[in-house]
């Protein structure tokens, strides 16, 4: 039986910068009293005084070892992952050397180990960044590097002769279980029978149990042997039921037994086929979530505490994937989703130059990732790359190199499928996955052309001279996600870069008088978590609708230093404004789906619109019942024969006539789904305004007119065009452009509402302004009214929500500091940079506002009219 000494816990840490505890012979030291103390698994980041320390770092553990009769046994000390180049030391002896952050190592020491008082010393040496550009990294570059063992050490006796390796293949249809036994150091000649047993413990605690003799004479050091057996029935591992099986590998000598190992297996089949992805011969809906595995006080190293609670969040939002992302994951982090039945997209870290040296530590990782996980039934995909990160894609030698990858790796493991290089451009793969973050609401149709394009042409997310597609891959949205600002600040909310750094975010704050608009910071964090929770919705509901799109994985589990695009805390706590039930219910098996084009009505207008039902469930759904509701009144009932078990269907038109009103009134739309004993199956609502038709009257009565400048003023829109020689004659001007005439006019006491529909320099009496276009997407732009009073009443706060998506702009206004105190709305992008006004109340002698709001384009919008109308207010 093998004994196993676990060396995690306090450790004893100390720098040395000018590289002289080899000289000087550190590894001779046993006491420790003027070194930090320091936790292993852990990195010697996590001690503020060394977050940005590079260079070489000392670590020390004392133990003491009880008597062991080491006779028959042989001691090993094991690395699960020291980063980067590490030197060991026993006791004073050198023991070895070993390169790369991500594999597990082990060195044999039955020599060095003794009884009693024990020091183990490791050196390790993390170069500077320029330095590591051919190192295995991951997303080291962007939150922080890693210097140390990151993950469990332990010391384990085993026999004189032992179970070096080990894999395992399960058939699920033939109910058969093979493992695949090294075994190293057997004598020449055996004189002795020895035997591999086999006992596997089912889920109902049945045992089985096989023998296999090994031959009496051997050529070499290792020998291997095949050892299986069929049981009468299997209970397949799912995510609705995660059966384990467990497995003890036994050496036996006559009737002792010389070693042992245990591990744990479930039986499941993956396939590939008919653009889905199938698990135990069912179709399989990927709801993901991205886990980038790094905490802001442990770094790399998770605690299993902090673990549990992270799977607990994973669990209780519905997701049943997560890809861990370009990170080799603890043996904890595996075993957990073993046992809670979520998948795991695993992927090899990244370097950020492909060079020979990459190329050798990255086949390393590679098969030791492989080797290492390949028996976890939760893992059921292989991600080798990540948007090209340290390749080149349009250097053939490059995308050879991406091709044998999948090659190499699916030689390894032919059980799973292979994504080659997540987001595209693909070469070869068997997921055609994409990435696409939208500045949404305002480009939701430049969303929805991207989605209809990959799902129209598969080549569209492969390179031009890739071997692929083969037209039948699983299309999954393997990232999407949106920013929000945190409540919860931690000490190491640090680094990033544009509008991702956070530094000077509250001086920004101020600068830009938000003090003013918000009572304090933390409301506006809110209000944006609030609005990146309805943005996620909007995009979620897009995608679910597209019965051609097999899954999705959201952006990300937490917030991650400065990124903060994460649907919880840092520490895996609930944001205020993003409501763990909320995504729960958005990741739900049945979601029914109100593919609205606004959110704004007409009294009594009627909605004609379609009522979809994604379904991912696996279970069909007979006689149901579809109830439409407006502010909890019911408008209208439908029978529903049947409702199949995956995929998009329309369950009907929803033709509701909107109630009358005679003030802007806040609605709720919301559909049920029934099923025959009454109980909801699912359910979705919508927040949308009714709005009464004498705002157009009003309008009609402010003897408006349009000097349409640039040309892209509708025909058909309420508002009478108006020549240049007019424009004196006109109370008040919509004007879609800036010319000689315009400004004349206004000088000489006119009012206009001028809206700017192009990029470019504008110049008001001495002021000058830029007119850019708005960035947005990855790091989310938020639109805001500083003064509400025009887009009154269909907000709370002051974000501008989805309710505006037909009229918020896509150009910005830039100009002096003292912009902000013309503002009515703005712009801002992550912590608080790329600032611009969107529209501003100029005086010129008459009164103007300037707006990129896209009044011009939302005439089908009854919301525009509103504001339209509240603009007029303020320039009365």
């Amino acid at each position: 039986m093998r004994i196993k000494i676990l060396l995690d816990g306090e450790w004893y840490f100390k720098p040395d910068p000018n590289d002289r505890g080899i000289s000087e012979r550190w590894y001779l030291h046993d006491r420790f009293e003027d070194w930090d103390k320091i936790t292993v698994p852990g990195c010697w980041q996590a001690l503020p005084k060394y977050e940005n320390y590079h260079g070489v770092g000392w670590f020390a553990r004392t133990f003491y070892l009880p008597k062991i009769d080491l006779r028959k046994r042989r001691a090993f000390i094991i690395f699960e992952a020291v980063n980067w180049r590490c030197d060991i030391w026993l006791n004073g002896t050198y023991i070895g050397a070993h390169e790369g952050g991500y594999e597990q190592f082990e060195f044999e020491v039955t020599n060095s180990v003794r009884e009693g008082y024990n020091v183990l010393m490791l050196r390790v040496y993390l170069p500077k960044p320029d330095e590591l550009r051919e190192a295995l990294i991951g997303k080291q570059s962007w939150y922080s590097y890693v210097g140390g063992p990151w993950q469990s050490v332990y010391l384990e006796f085993r026999g004189s002769s032992y179970i070096s390796r080990y894999s395992s293949e399960v058939s699920l249809e033939e109910r058969n279980i093979k493992f695949n036994v090294e075994i190293k150091d057997l004598p020449k000649i055996i004189v002795d029978k020895y035997f591999v047993e086999m006992e596997i413990i089912d889920p109902y605690g049945k045992r089985h149990i096989s023998r296999k003799e090994l031959p009496r004479v051997r050529e070499e050091d290792l020998v291997k042997v095949s050892i299986s057996t069929t049981l009468d029935k299997v209970t397949p591992w799912s995510t609705s039921n995660p059966a384990l099986y467990k497995v003890y590998l036994r050496l036996i000598k006559g009737d002792e037994i010389i070693d042992e190992v245990f591990t744990r297996i479930g039986l499941r089949k993956i396939e590939v086929k008919d653009n889905k992805l199938f698990i135990n011969n069912r179709p399989v809906y990927i709801v993901g979530i991205l886990d980038q595995d790094f905490h802001p006080s442990t770094i790399y190293s998770i605690p299993l505490t902090i673990l549990k609670k992270k799977i607990k969040a994973i669990k209780d939002m519905r997701f049943n994937l997560v890809r861990i992302h370009l990170k080799v994951p603890s043996k904890q982090y595996l075993n957990l989703c073993d046992e809670e039945g979520i998948m795991v997209w695993e992927e090899v870290p990244n370097a950020e130059v492909n060079s020979r040296r990459s190329r050798k530590e990255y086949l390393a990782t590679l098969r030791s990732m492989i080797r290492r996980d390949r028996g976890h039934p939760c893992v059921i995909i292989w991600g080798l790359a990540n948007e090209g990160w340290g390749l080149n894609i349009d250097r053939a030698d490059d995308r050879k190199w991406l091709l044998d990858l999948y090659k190499i790796t699916k030689n390894l493991d032919p059980s799973r499928p292979i994504v080659d290089n997540s987001g595209g451009p693909h070469i070869f793969t068997d997921i055609n996955d994409f990435h696409i973050y939208p500045q949404l609401p305002e480009r939701i149709g430049t969303f929805k052309e991207e989605l209809d394009k990959i799902i129209g042409s598969p080549s569209y997310t492969f390179h031009e001279k890739a071997l692929g597609p083969s037209g039948l891959e699983p299309i999954i949205i393997s990232e999407i996600g949106f920013w929000s600002l945190p409540v919860k600040i931690h000490r190491n909310t640090r680094g990033g870069w544009e509008s991702g750094s956070p530094r000077g975010f509250m001086e920004r704050y101020k600068e830009l008088k938000f003090d003013e608009i918000w009572k304090s910071y933390e409301e506006l964090a809110i209000e944006t978590q609030k609005h990146a929770y309805t943005l996620l919705k909007l995009a979620i509901e897009e995608i679910r609708s597209r019965k051609e799109i097999s899954g999705y994985v959201i952006t990300q589990l937490n917030d991650v230093f400065w990124e903060c695009n994460g649907l919880l805390n840092f520490d895996y706590t609930e944001k205020p404004g993003i409501s763990i039930r909320d995504i729960a219910k958005l990741n739900s098996p049945i979601l029914l789906i109100i593919p609205l084009q606004r959110y704004t009505f007409w009294s009594q207008e009627i909605l004609h619109c379609s009522i979809l039902c994604s379904n991912i469930s696996g279970e069909s759904v007979q006689d149901g019942t579809l109830i439409c509701k407006i502010n909890d009144e019911v408008y209208k009932v439908l029978n529903i024969g049947e409702i199949g078990a995956y995929g998009v269907e329309e369950l009907g038109t929803l033709r509701l006539r909107m109630p009358h009103v005679n003030n802007v009134k806040e609605a709720k739309l919301k559909v049920e789904l029934l099923d025959k004993s009454g109980e909801v199956l699912a359910s979705n609502e919508y927040r949308i305004f009714i709005i009464p038709e004498n705002v157009v009257e009003k309008l009609r009565e402010e003897n408006v007119k349009v000097y349409d400048v640039s040309r892209v003023w509708p025909k058909e829109a309420i508002f009478p065009l108006v020549s240049k020689s007019d424009l004196i004659r006109c109370d008040l001007v919509i004007a879609t452009g800036i010319d000689r005439a315009l400004i004349d006019y206004i000088r000489k006491g006119g009012r206009s509402i001028v809206i700017i529909t192009k990029n470019g320099r504008i110049e008001i009496n001495g002021r000058k302004f830029e007119i850019e276009t708005l960035r947005g997407g990855w790091i989310t732009g938020f639109h805001y009214a500083r003064r509400r009073r025009i887009v009154k009443p269909f907000m709370n706060g002051h974000i501008m929500g989805v309710e505006f998506m037909n009229i918020l702009p896509e150009l910005g206004i830039k100009g002096s500091k003292e912009i902000v105190d013309d503002e009515i709305t703005g712009y801002f992008e992550g912590w608080i940079h790329n600032h611009h006004s969107t529209t501003l109340s100029v005086e010129l002698g008459g009164l103007m506002i300037l707006t990129t709001l896209r009044i011009a384009n939302g005439l089908e919008d009854p919301l525009t009219y509103v504001v339209l109308k509240n603009m007029i207010g303020e320039l009365t």
